[in-house]
């Protein structure tokens, strides 16, 4: 008896695109999850980044009798001295090692080493993971208070510090948050604006106290509509309606006059 053989049918053309059509509708449907999920656990790193930071403001104090560190030590300037065993050109900043870098890891670094002034390291607690590539930064993606922590220069100058053990309200009182530059300014009339870093680079504008100022607050995260902030009593938050939190009391500024 021959053997018969039989050749097996094949997928048509209807069944084909019938397969696509369900990859391509799965597709569509995981991989904004997955966006969302990506943008949650870089907003998560922003939060442990500003976590790390509260956190060495409290160690300073420990070690400068209880004084919080200076947003800005501005370069010297006629009787003004400037930051310890800077250049005359140098400010100093958030991450450097003369101020918050020296709990952080020395942040700052200057041609591969570890410095005392220069850029921060990335990757490190002042790297903000949802900082837009492309747009210029400070030498921070953070910034303190400065309505608390005070810039230091020819004007101000240390008799101005606070101490952290004067803060009112710990729970409330924002130590640092999403930003672009050293200190963060609420502005002449107390307004609380926020920014994205995008709009902050194009705007031009640096008046205090306007929805454009760059040193505003920045909206970073789930889709550039939040800020993360920290307190001085050591907890992070993040908020989607800052201003309305701070009209209502949840977030404070104030210095301790």
């Amino acid at each position: 008896m021959s053997a018969r053989y039989y050749k097996k049918p094949g997928f048509t053309l209807i069944e084909l695109l019938v397969v696509i059509s369900i990859i391509a509708l799965l597709i569509s449907i995981l991989l904004p999850a997955l966006a969302s999920a990506r943008g949650a656990v870089r907003a998560s790193k922003c939060l442990v980044n500003i976590k790390s930071q509260a956190m060495a403001i409290h160690l300073y104090a420990s070690d400068y009798k209880d004084y919080a560190p200076p947003y800005y030590i501005r370069r010297a300037s006629g009787t003004w001295e400037g930051p310890a065993g800077y250049p005359s050109w140098a400010d100093a900043f958030l991450s450097d090692a003369i101020l918050l870098g020296q709990y952080t890891q020395n942040e700052t670094t200057e041609t591969g080493g570890q410095t005392l002034y220069g850029a921060f390291r990335n990757g490190g607690v002042w790297d903000c993971p949802d900082y837009p590539v492309g747009v210029g930064f400070n030498q921070s993606r953070y910034c303190l208070n400065s309505r608390f922590y005070v810039r230091l220069d020819a004007s101000y100058k240390w008799a101005t510090m606070w101490r952290v053990a004067s803060a009112k309200k710990p729970s409330t009182l924002m130590a640092t948050a999403d930003s672009d530059g050293a200190g963060y300014h609420t502005g002449y009339g107390n307004e609380f604006y926020t920014i994205t870093d995008e709009l902050a680079d194009t705007s031009g504008t640096f008046s205090i106290g306007t929805p454009t100022y760059r040193n505003n607050l920045r909206k970073r995260h789930h889709g550039r509509t939040t800020v993360n902030i920290s307190f001085i009593d050591g907890h992070a938050a993040n908020f989607k309606t800052p201003r309305e939190d701070y009209l209502a009391g949840r977030i404070d500024t104030q210095s301790p006059e």
